[in-house]
Parts: structure tokens; C-alpha cells; sequence
């Protein structure tokens, strides 16, 4: 491996642990009242266990459980970001109907995710960029492309509503973390994997950190 792809795999795993240490910030929030906050560290301890999972794989290790695993979380992180915006609204039918819509669609993904293996072909030199099962594909999508909409609207109605940026921030880091992948598929530069995901993570930070939100915790959007 040459010296830059090295860095590229050390920084992946670094990136991680700051990830790992955003979602315990971001945990301490929970547990200072606002029950949102659990839903958010939960999805980034996911983005955490998913970053180091592509720096071990960047390195050469290969089993089907890590990749099984890997296509699996990448979708229930983005899965659970969305339903710590949707616990802050006020309507309790809507947040149940999330919820068990995200639970449902996550147990299906699971299901094809571990029964389907995935063709070795699928890593190329460290990088995910073959095709996937056509399966898993959707199972997985049918979580993040709702999840991701479901974000971007709410992440707009508060901004629109609060005049804060915080959701917005935390909504586009979301999404950055969920398609950043797909752009090993491009071939040209892959180490913009590794920018995308930084980039990710710094929105999320700046979200939840850097752009507090002005509402007492606790408080829910209405709906």
C-alpha cells in the first residue's frame, strides 16, 4: 500500500473515534433531558462502528459478517438520526408510525443483509466500489431514502420555524454520511470518500455543538 493510501486508512480509523466522541457528547445532552439526543448518539455510535469497519476493510481484512454488517448499520444509522427529528415533534401517532416503520423496514434490511452473501468482488484494493446484492439495495434504501427526506423536511420546518441552523446542519451532515460511499463508484479519486465522511461529521458537530437549537430540552416541534 503506498504511503498515501496508508494515511487514507489511519485517517478512517481516526475519524471514527471522533465520531465515537461526538455521539458521547452528544449523549450527554440526552441525559440532560432532551429525549431526541438518544436517537442522534445512537446513529452516531452506528457512524462510528461503520468508519472503522472501512478502515479495517481499507487494510485487506475480508468477512462476510463485517461487510454483512457494514451494509446493514450504514442504513439504520441514517434510519435513527431521522427518528430523533421526528421525536421532537409534538404528534405522538406520527413519531409511533416512524418509529415502527423505521423498526420494520430495519428487521427486513437485517434479514437480507445477513441471509445474502456479498461476492468478494464487491472490495476492490480496500475500497467498496463492486455491486452489491440487488437486495440488499433495497431493503436499504427503502430505510435511508425515506429517512433522508424525512430529515431534510423536518431539518427546513425548523429552520423556517426557530430561525436556527442546527437541524439543517445536522440533516446535511446525515446525508453526507449516508451517500459518501457511492463515491468510491466514481473511481477517480477515492480518497474523497475519506473528505466526504470528514465532512459529514463536521456538519453534525457544528449542528449540535456549534448552533445551539434556543429550545428548552425537551420541547417538541408541532405537527
Amino acid at each position: 500500500m503506498s504511503p498515501g493510501g496508508t494515511a487514507v486508512g489511519i485517517s478512517l480509523i481516526l475519524l471514527s473515534f471522533v465520531t465515537l466522541a461526538l455521539s458521547l457528547i452528544v449523549f450527554m445532552k440526552y441525559r440532560q433531558g432532551s429525549y431526541s439526543h438518544l436517537w442522534w448518539s445512537a446513529g452516531l455510535f452506528f457512524a462510528f462502528v461503520t468508519i472503522l469497519q472501512e478502515g479495517i476493510i481499507y487494510f485487506g481484512y475480508w468477512s462476510q459478517p463485517l461487510i454483512q454488517s457494514y451494509i446493514f448499520m450504514v442504513a439504520l444509522l441514517v434510519g435513527l438520526l431521522s427518528t430523533g427529528s421526528v421525536s421532537m415533534l409534538k404528534s405522538g401517532w406520527m413519531r409511533g408510525a416512524w418509529l415502527g416503520y423505521i423498526v420494520l423496514m430495519s428487521i427486513a434490511t437485517a434479514y437480507f443483509c445477513f441471509t445474502t452473501p456479498v461476492d468478494r468482488s464487491a472490495v476492490v484494493n480496500g475500497v467498496i466500489i463492486g455491486a452489491l446484492p440487488q437486495l440488499d439495495v433495497i431493503s436499504s434504501t427503502l430505510v435511508t431514502a425515506p429517512a433522508a427526506t424525512m430529515l431534510i423536511a423536518l431539518a427546513l420546518y425548523s429552520t423556517y420555524r426557530h430561525r436556527t441552523m442546527g437541524t439543517l446542519f445536522i440533516a446535511a451532515g446525515a446525508i453526507v454520511l449516508s451517500v459518501s460511499g457511492s463515491l468510491f463508484a466514481l473511481r477517480s479519486f477515492p480518497a474523497a470518500f475519506y473528505y466526504s465522511q470528514f465532512t459529514g461529521i463536521l456538519l453534525i458537530f457544528l449542528g449540535f455543538i456549534g448552533f445551539p437549537t434556543g429550545r428548552r430540552p425537551g420541547t417538541r416541534l408541532p405537527a
